[in-house]
Formats: structure tokens, sequence, C-alpha cells
């Protein structure tokens, strides 16, 4: 399931001899691309900026990655920053976002660090049931993709020393909660 469809399940847990069956309701599409799955997510600044940054093809292609994406409120809560910035900032604080590894939300700990692609480093942390990644919560986590993970977050984190390194929390709206999900 890629976290962006909801499917309802008609039959569940028929049991065969090599498995488990749920029966649903509708037929499950293939993962997406990371630009397309940001498009279908209303993650259309996102989506925007890959391509005015030419980073959709290097998205698109990175196999086994995990994506922290900001929502257009996230976006918008900065966008006098990003005016300032040029467009291989721009694809720095991108680039910030993306993590060589695929990692959905079980496999994140506290206090974890992470290097990104760009070659700096997130770090994680959990409080309670909440994913926090440079202080950004995550709101929707474990969107899978054809080539790794999304995880969507109510802020950006921005690199460079001449920015705001994050935003408080006021400067965003609410958004609705995501729970961590139990460990197995």
């Amino acid at each position: 399931m890629d976290g962006l469809l909801t499917v309802l399940p008609l039959l569940q847990d028929v049991r065969f001899t090599n498995g488990i069956v749920h029966i649903i309701d509708t037929v499950l599409p293939p993962p997406m691309s990371v630009s397309l799955t940001a498009k279908v997510a209303n993650l259309t600044v996102l989506a925007d900026a890959l391509v005015s940054t030419g980073l959709v093809n290097t998205v698109n292609e990175l196999n086994g990655i995990t994506v922290f994406a900001s929502t257009d409120a996230a976006f918008d809560a900065i966008s006098n920053t990003i005016a300032t910035l040029t467009n291989e900032q721009i694809a720095e604080v991108l680039t910030y976002h993306v993590v060589p590894s695929r990692a959905f939300s079980t496999d994140l700990e506290d206090g974890m660090k992470i290097e990104t692609v760009n070659g700096k480093t997130i770090t994680i942390s959990i409080e309670e049931d909440d994913v926090y990644v440079n202080g950004a919560k995550v709101i929707l986590a474990d969107v899978i993709t054809n080539n790794g993970v999304v995880h969507v977050i109510d802020r950006y984190f921005i690199p460079h020393p001449h920015a705001k390194a994050t935003l408080t929390r006021t400067q965003c709206p609410e958004p609705q909660q995501h729970r961590r999900p139990a460990r197995a």
C-alpha cells in the first residue's frame, strides 16, 4: 500500500497453505515515482521545486531512498527565505531532505543521525509516538514509492548558515497527527 490510497477490506485473513489473503474493494496500483507521489499527495510546491531545480530525475532514479517531504504550508511559511535563494541553494535544501537509504517509520530511532544525499546530517527524535526530523514533525509516514519511501513533514529545515535553520511550530498550521506504529 502506498499510504495515499484508501482500500476497504471485504474479507480478511483468508488462510492458505502458503500465506494469508485479504480480499479488497479495488485494484492496487504499483507505487509511483517520488515526483508523481508529490503531485498526487498535493505537495505541489515540492513537485514544482523538483522541476525548477532539475532534480526530478535525481529523486526518481535514486534507488532505495527516503524523502522527508514538506507540505505546501511549510513551504509557504518560509517563502520569504526561499525567495532569496538561488536554484542551486534550493536544490541543496531539497537534497537535505533526501536520505540515500530506505527508512520506514519503524526503522527510525530517537537520537539517530542520518547523512543526507548532500552530505549533511539530520537528526531523528521521538517524543512519545511522534517522530521528528530536525524538529519537523512527521505527519504522514511510510508512503511507498517505486524507489523508496516518503514521510510528509510539517516544516522545512534549511542547511544554509545564512537562512533560518528551522521554523517555530506556530509558523505552520497544525497538521493532522501521525502516530508512530507500534513495533511488532
